[in-house]
């Protein structure tokens, strides 16, 4: 995506923040209630979720990349670039075990974070070579 493309991505996003939250910072959209639930909008013709939107315009992140847009302030309906930050899935996992939020649901079966964290700083302590071999 070039940066012309990039600067429309910013309008959509600035057109479409409706308000901020005054002690957090969050962008919310006027007509989202639900905070625990994504914002989301229509850009070339998809359905997209605003915060990866807001990612791509002002972070340089592009669709289809396996970095993934993540919120610094764990709020899922926030699109403010500011609160985001662009991760890989492990990352983002290892985020989420830092704040507390030790479990990932995903296919139906929940995996305990803290296992996976422990086990990563146990493969990171081997170095490279070994997890390399493991992956």
């Amino acid at each position: 995506m070039d940066q012309n493309e990039r600067s429309l991505v910013r309008d959509y996003i600035r057109a479409k923040h409706s308000y901020t939250d005054p002690v957090t910072g969050c962008w919310f959209v006027k007509y989202n209630s639900d905070k625990s639930c994504y914002a989301s909008g229509i850009w070339a013709g998809k359905c997209r979720n605003l915060h990866i939107l807001s990612a791509v315009g002002f972070l340089n992140h592009n669709f289809g990349s396996i970095l993934r847009s993540c919120h610094k302030c764990d709020v899922k309906a926030c699109f403010n670039p500011e609160h985001l930050f662009l991760a890989t899935d492990r990352e983002n996992a290892l985020d989420a075990v830092k704040k507390g939020r030790n479990k990932y649901r995903g296919k139906g079966e929940t995996l305990n974070l803290m296992i996976a964290y422990e086990l990563s700083k146990i493969l990171d302590s081997l170095g490279n070579n070994h997890a390399a071999r493991c992956s």
